[in-house]
């Protein structure tokens, strides 16, 4: 017997670890919008390890993760699952992440409003409104911390928000004299 390093074996007997690891999860819900979270279940049988992609969005370690997804489109997961003997078994399922929209505004459309949760930027596509449109950030207090008037708005607004504290928002969008809110969060 000659193993991998060329190293030769006089011995009858050779043992050979194997076992059956098989990948396999579970979630509950196979759509979230953009800021959501999406719980992830195991259900690997004879697995120690367990590497999750997350699409493009990033990876993340251990049993059942709960992943926040930031960016529209198709998250293929993935989950690796590792046994103790090191062998491994994989499966993808496909997540639909969704952008958070505003469309309580009855007859003004749908209003997209992204990335969410947020770090230094909001944007909101206003694209064919030719409305005015005024946007206010709350904090979680009822304050009004960013108060932004968009006249004849055909395009997509871009709120630099990078001054405010991590935290729980609101922002409320008024065109026409109709108005909608959604809960925003900063990280």
């Amino acid at each position: 017997y000659t193993d991998g390093n060329n190293c030769v074996s006089n011995d009858k007997n050779i043992t050979i670890l194997m076992d059956k690891v098989k990948a396999d999860f579970l979630t509950n819900t196979s759509m979230v919008k953009i800021g959501g979270s999406v719980s992830f279940t195991d259900k690997s049988t004879n697995a120690v390890k367990w590497l999750w992609t997350m699409g493009n969005q990033g990876s993340v370690d251990g049993p059942n993760p709960v992943f926040y997804f930031n960016i529209a489109g198709t998250a293929n997961i993935k989950l690796l699952a590792i046994s103790s003997n090191n062998c491994h078994d994989s499966i993808t399922k496909a997540i639909t992440v969704t952008p958070t929209v505003l469309n309580d505004l009855k007859d003004e459309g749908r209003t997209i409003v992204y990335p969410n949760p947020f770090k230094d930027v909001i944007n909101v596509d206003l694209t064919d409104k030719n409305k005015n449109v005024n946007i206010a950030i709350l904090n979680i207090a009822g304050v009004k911390v960013i108060d932004k008037q968009v006249n004849k708005a055909n395009d997509i607004s871009t709120l630099d928000v990078s001054e405010l504290p991590t935290g729980t928002y609101l922002m409320v969008l008024t065109m026409n004299g109709k108005s909608s809110a959604i809960k925003l969060e900063k990280r």
